[in-house]
C-alpha cells in the first residue's frame, strides 16, 4: 500500500507541474453554470490503531470501490461547489497468528490463527469546493472538502482455527476444544468482529464516518456540454471505525482512482477579451 501512496503522490505532483502547459489562453465563461454527472472507481483502504487494544492483530489494505452521482454549481469563474451521493465500499483484512503458552510461559505446539476480510458499505455524502483551470477542451481540477458517511452493512469472509496438539492435552484449560483443528468459518453479513478468542467485547462497527477529502483531476470536454472526468485522491477520516471507545481505530490509506461523465445543463460562452479585467 505504501507503493500505491507513492504512486498517487507522484501523479499529484505531475499534474501540478503540468498545469501551466495545459491551460489555454482562451478561457470560457463558467459563472452560473450547473453540472450533473456520474462517476465511479476503485479505492484502497485499511484501518489503523487496532493493535492498541489487541496487539496480536495485524491489518492489511484491501480494494473496494465507489460509485454515485453528483451536482456542481459555478459560484464564480473557475470555482464551483460540488455535492454528491455515493455507494462507498471499503475493505480491510484482520489477521492474527500466535502460539499458546502454558502457565510457566513455555511455548506450546498448539496455536491460534485468524484471518478475515471485511467489507463495509456506506452511503457517503461529500461536499467540496473545486477550483479548475483550462480551455474549452481540457481542464485541470483541484478539489477539497468534507464528507459524511452513513454505515449500511458489513460482510466478512475468512476463518479462524484453534489447533490443539496431542502433546498439549491437559495444558489447555478450554474443555470445548478437541485435539486437532477447531475451525470456524466466517461468511456473509456481520455487525462487527465476533470471535471468542480475539474480541471478548465484540466491537461493533460505528454507524457513521466523517472526514475530509482531497482530489486532483482532469476534465476532457467531448462537446461543450459533455465531458469525461478522471482523478486521483484520498480521504482522511477523523471518526472511529468501531463503536467500542477503547479501540481508537480510524480509516487509513483511503486512496482511490475514479472516472466519470459530466453534463453541463447549458453551453458555456467564450470570454470577450475586451471585457478582461473589468
Amino acid at each position: 500500500m505504501k507503493h500505491a501512496n507513492k504512486t498517487i503522490l507522484i501523479l499529484l505532483v505531475g499534474f501540478l507541474l503540468a498545469v501551466p502547459a495545459m491551460v489555454k489562453a482562451q478561457q470560457v465563461q463558467t459563472k452560473g453554470l450547473f453540472n450533473i454527472g456520474i462517476e465511479g472507481g476503485v479505492q484502497f483502504t485499511n484501518i489503523k490503531d487496532f493493535s492498541l487494544l489487541y496487539p496480536v492483530h495485524q491489518t492489511k489494505s484491501q480494494m473496494g470501490y465507489r460509485v454515485g452521482g453528483f451536482a456542481e454549481y459555478f459560484v464564480i469563474n473557475d470555482l464551483k461547489l460540488h455535492a454528491g451521493i455515493y455507494y462507498d465500499d471499503r475493505a480491510f483484512q484482520l489477521a492474527a497468528d500466535f502460539p499458546f503458552v502454558d502457565s510457566t510461559g513455555k511455548i506450546l505446539k498448539s496455536y491460534y490463527f485468524y484471518q478475515v476480510d471485511y467489507k463495509l458499505n456506506y452511503l457517503t455524502l461529500p461536499l467540496s469546493i473545486i477550483y479548475q483551470r483550462g480551455g474549452e477542451k481540457f481542464k485541470i481540477t483541484l478539489q477539497a472538502g468534507i464528507y459524511y458517511s452513513i454505515f449500511l452493512n458489513a460482510t466478512m469472509n475468512g476463518a479462524e482455527d484453534v489447533y490443539v496438539d496431542p502433546d498439549d492435552v491437559g495444558l489447555i484449560t478450554d474443555t470445548t476444544l478437541r485435539v486437532g483443528h477447531n475451525q470456524r468459518l466466517y461468511s456473509g453479513s456481520t455487525k462487527g468482529i465476533v470471535t471468542s478468542y480475539s474480541s471478548p467485547e465484540y466491537p461493533y462497527f460505528s454507524s457513521y464516518d466523517f472526514g475530509f477529502n482531497f482530489q486532483i483531476g482532469v476534465i476532457y470536454n467531448i462537446t461543450p456540454q459533455i465531458g469525461i472526468s478522471a482523478g486521483v485522491g484520498f480521504t482522511y477520516s477523523i471518526s472511529s471505525v468501531f463503536e467500542n471507545p477503547e479501540i481508537n481505530s480510524k480509516w487509513l490509506q483511503n486512496t482511490g482512482v475514479n472516472i466519470g461523465f459530466v453534463y453541463t445543463l447549458k453551453k458555456s460562452a467564450k470570454k470577450n477579451p475586451l471585457n478582461e479585467g473589468r
